[in-house]
């Protein structure tokens, strides 16, 4: 949500241009999109890591 966040700023929108007037239920439907899909979520969270 914060890339989500800064990456607006960027091209000068705002966190309602973001997550529209209702920001509890945007993060609601991006949770339950992310419960659907928890193999990708996981895979993206250590993308970057390194392993020795």
């Amino acid at each position: 949500m914060l890339d989500h966040l800064l990456i607006a700023q960027r091209k000068g929108r705002t966190a309602q241009d973001v997550f529209g007037d209702d920001p509890e239920s945007y993060c609601k439907e991006l949770i339950r999109t992310l419960d659907r899909q928890p193999q990708l979520v996981f895979k993206g969270m250590f993308r970057h890591v390194d392993i020795f």
